[in-house]
């Protein structure tokens, strides 16, 4: 299963808002294995570090058969933003391999150049888990913020029936984010987030 497959499959709903739950039963029912646990942490600063996940593959029997974890954190923000930022990385256990990292110096790399400020960015020097990183945070929202979903409020929003504050409300989901799937690229990016490469 790939991220862009899942934003297809959510990309038709109209009930909203989409929870924490469906998108784990979503992977799920594509084959996904893991055990998934998300959990808030009251020490990660946000200011920092919003949120991480981390993948183990633990031993559970004396045969040594293993299971797979995934440790998904996340910092206080409050609920749309804590939301969209647990889906991203809920969406990361579906990377690629090439797209993660697993040595503590892989690590503080990663999350050194993941921080920067727009106006510091070298796309150019990032690697594909920092390009990675900052994509999900688009696909996310499209997963949270289903296109069907988008056309049906247009029209509203379009004749001042609801504001963004209501949509973002709605859908659960920071306000500048429904800001971007309410704006008139909005198409034209979601279908970039599910069309497969062919290259």
């Amino acid at each position: 299963m790939s991220v862009k497959q899942l934003i297809r499959d959510f990309s038709a709903r109209t009930s909203v808002p989409v929870e924490i739950d469906d998108v784990i039963a979503a992977i799920r029912a594509k084959g996904v294995i893991d055990e998934i646990y998300p959990f808030w942490d009251v020490n990660l600063d946000p200011r920092i570090l919003k949120g991480y996940i981390k993948h183990d593959e633990l031993i559970v029997d004396e045969t040594g058969k293993t299971k797979r974890v995934a440790e998904i954190t996340y910092a206080k923000m409050g609920h749309e933003t804590e939301r969209l930022v647990c889906c991203k990385e809920i969406l990361h256990i579906i990377d690629p391999d090439a797209y993660r990292v697993s040595s503590p110096s892989q690590i503080e790399e990663l999350v050194e150049r993941i921080v920067l400020p727009p106006d510091l960015v070298d796309e150019s020097e990032d690697g594909l888990p920092v390009l990675s990183d900052r994509l999900a945070l688009w696909e996310a929202t499209a997963v949270l913020f289903p296109l069907a979903t988008r056309n049906l409020v247009l029209p509203a929003f379009t004749n001042g029936r609801m504001s963004l504050a209501e949509i973002a409300d709605l859908v659960e989901i920071p306000v500048r984010y429904a800001a971007m799937v309410m704006s008139g690229v909005w198409e034209q990016i979601h279908t970039l987030l599910i069309t497969e490469n062919n290259a």
